[in-house]
């Protein structure tokens, strides 16, 4: 199964959102260990949900537009090859397999 871009899209917004409301917390105010922990962790969920979020067009991922989801062709050149090949290529390829 894959998601689709615009899944991928609200999921990385909710995430980050998550991540913008839990600060840093140096004590432990539950007894749960599992409850502490995911206060420990749930501000990082921020950094990295902004990462996978500057590296796509949300708009386009909205739109479900693969063509136009990555911000930058450099950073990922598989997908812009693939992007590259047109669809008589893809046709010609599968014919001759």
């Amino acid at each position: 199964m894959q998601a689709q871009p615009t899944e991928v899209a609200t999921i990385l917004i909710s995430l980050k959102r998550v991540g913008d409301e839990f600060k840093s917390v140096k004590d432990e105010p539950f007894d749960s260990a599992l409850l502490n922990n995911i206060l420990k962790v749930l501000p990082s969920v921020r950094e990295s949900s902004k990462l996978f979020l500057d590296a796509i067009h949300t708009k386009a991922a909205q739109e479900n537009d693969e063509s136009g989801l990555w911000t930058d062709p450099d950073k990922y050149p598989d997908v812009q090859d693939a992007k590259d090949v047109s669809p008589s290529e893809v046709k010609r390829a599968d014919n001759s397999a």
